[in-house]
């Protein structure tokens, strides 16, 4: 899959799960520690979550986030 691509359906799940789960980016933000434009920086793929973001956010939307799966490094 193209990196980019990638980076734009995680960007779109977590806008989607968030908003499903009617919590803002300063509730996202707090959950995960970070501050509130890092989660808009996620949700517009201005920045690309890291592997630990990634699973911080799997185990904080559980179910929901299952449809993202690490992408494989050529």
């Amino acid at each position: 899959m193209n990196y980019q691509i990638y980076n734009n359906l995680v960007a779109k799940t977590i806008r989607r799960v968030r908003k499903e789960k009617n919590w803002t980016q300063a509730t996202l933000a707090k959950k995960l520690k970070v501050d509130q434009a890092t989660i808009s920086n996620y949700e517009s793929a201005k920045t690309e979550c890291t592997v630990s973001a990634l699973v911080q956010l799997k185990a904080i939307f559980g179910k929901d986030f299952d449809c993202i799966e690490f992408p494989l490094k050529d």
